[in-house]
């Protein structure tokens, strides 16, 4: 019983918090040996991969890409008006130049950005598909647990389908 729950806290700090395997087996006092079973035996590698991957993080990456576009945007504007001020015109064209490929750059992010979003929306089909089999696994595997969650499938089915 204890090594399940060394293995679950092994676990979530590989998964969650990209601990490495050594750092989690001196964490937890088992052999960093034990610790690279657990996580071959659980496909944790590609269970973080996909936690990494997934629709939501990479949105947020490339949020953080447009702000800094942004930001480097309002910098170059800066540069161009004291260019301009300075009477250097050739300074001022080659700042327009680079705030023009930048734009163009955000255009692209926001377009794959519209594109994530539209290709990670999940239909209301496929997330009733998938409640159903997850209250069908837990009556399965805990029928009094199944029965004692009713009110909250009922409640839970009509959230998602709003």
């Amino acid at each position: 019983m204890a090594k399940e729950k060394e293995r679950d806290v092994a676990r979530k700090l590989f998964v969650e918090l990209n601990r490495n395997q050594k750092e989690i087996a001196l964490d937890l006092g088992v052999t960093e040996k034990t610790v690279g079973n657990w996580a071959k035996d659980g496909n944790w590698k590609a269970e973080r991969t996909a936690l990494v991957n997934n629709a939501q993080n990479r949105a947020e990456k490339f949020k953080a890409v447009l702000e800094d576009f942004a930001d480097e945007q309002i910098m170059i504007s800066s540069r161009i008006r004291d260019a301009e001020s300075d009477g250097n015109f050739n300074e001022a064209a080659i700042l327009r130049k680079t705030a023009s490929t930048i734009a163009s750059q955000v255009g692209m992010y926001q377009k794959a950005l519209e594109k994530l979003d539209k290709d990670s929306k999940v239909l209301l089909s496929t997330k009733l598909e998938v409640t159903e089999h997850l209250f069908q696994a837990m009556q399965e595997f805990d029928k009094d647990l199944f029965l004692k969650t009713l009110d909250f499938q009922r409640y839970y089915i009509q959230l998602i389908a709003k």
